[in-house]
């Protein structure tokens, strides 16, 4: 186990600070604006949700630009909401495994999206393992679709993880962040 020291806690003090002014400045960069939370608010949220699920706060980003390019009244033809673009179905069954009060009117609250988002990942990321190929195709087109098509042998569609990895590895050697081998 790692010794906590003064040292280190400052360490960690210091990246989560870097981490939340890197990301709200990429908000910033993608013309993100909304009258109910500015961007420092919005990377807060993002970086204190993301370290408290282990996930790089940087991949959290990119997942959200991908799904959603900063649009926070964004919704797709199934019915994916706001910036992390959850559905219905997806926020309840999350909001209950995770013991988060939010009726499916809330999903579109900037900060209720995020967390649902950030959990919904990290609860996929549990589910195959750690491998964020599968997790992050399966927040794409469902578990049960990427369950289906391994059964079937049937080679899984990569192009939204190819998108997801093509930003995340821009955001990081922007911010000059060493990014995870995903």
């Amino acid at each position: 186990m790692k010794k906590i020291t003064y040292h280190n806690l400052l360490k960690n003090q210091v990246n989560f600070y870097n981490d939340v002014i890197n990301i709200s400045d990429y908000i910033k960069r993608n013309d993100f604006y909304h009258n109910e939370i500015n961007n420092y608010e919005l990377a807060l949220a993002i970086v204190q949700e993301s370290y408290k699920k282990k996930l790089d706060p940087y991949l959290v980003v990119a997942i959200m630009d991908v799904e959603s390019d900063f649009r926070a009244d964004s919704e797709s033809i199934k019915g994916a909401k706001g910036l992390m673009q959850i559905k219905d179905d997806t926020a309840r069954y999350i909001a209950v495994k995770e013991n988060i009060k939010v009726s499916t009117r809330r999903i579109n609250d900037l900060l209720i999206n995020v967390k649902l988002g950030i959990s919904y990942y990290s609860y996929l990321l549990k589910k195959f393992d750690g491998n964020h190929k599968y997790a992050l195709i399966a927040y794409n087109i469902g578990v049960n679709k990427v369950y289906s098509l391994m059964t079937l042998k049937i080679n899984l569609p990569k192009s939204y993880y190819n998108k997801v990895k093509d930003r995340y590895n821009f955001i990081t050697k922007l911010y000059q962040k060493v990014p995870l081998n995903i």
